[in-house]
């Protein structure tokens, strides 16, 4: 049996590369146009913040590097917009904020700017709520951009944390 174990390395050792896990690499970041009124859809994060958050439909994309990308607006009681691009990796349950955008509707990149863990706990955790109900539904990205504003038209994915209660 031990003298099998050089050919059994050699018959079957090509094939484990095959399976061998490349390292994940993001793919080019492409800014979509400035959030508009009309294509806004409010996501419902409770009564944890006094924020109104919405994702705009159009610049809503599923990515190959298994990132979901959207323009997010909050705001405030008091009539302030922030605007973002931003990421959820479904995979590693993180989030990026990759540009903010300016009143006059233009952006501004962000710097090296790091994945960060998602948490209920925030402030406001919109982006856990997205991960959770929208994008990453029992924690499998959506298999497309369709199947993706599909989730926010509708409220949630039909496999989200928030439909199974």
């Amino acid at each position: 049996m031990a003298a099998s174990s050089p050919v059994r390395a050699q018959l079957f050792g090509p094939l484990n590369k095959d399976f061998e896990e490349k390292a994940w690499e993001e793919q080019k970041l492409m800014l979509p146009g400035y959030p508009k009124e009309a294509d806004l859809i409010r996501v419902e994060v409770g009564p944890v913040t006094s924020f109104r958050f919405f994702v705009d439909i159009q610049s809503v994309n599923v990515g190959t590097d298994g990132v979901v990308r959207f323009s997010l607006v909050a705001r405030s009681d008091g009539g302030a917009n922030n605007v973002s691009f931003e990421g959820i990796r479904c995979d590693t349950q993180e989030r990026k904020i990759y540009s903010i955008g300016r009143p006059d509707g233009t952006w501004v990149a962000a710097r090296n700017p790091p994945w960060t863990a998602l948490s209920r706990q925030s402030v406001n955790p919109v982006q856990t709520i997205l991960f959770e109900d929208y994008f990453c539904p029992e924690r499998q990205i959506v298999s497309n951009t369709s199947e993706a504003a599909d989730a926010l038209r509708y409220g949630g994915h039909p496999r989200g944390r928030s439909r199974q209660r």
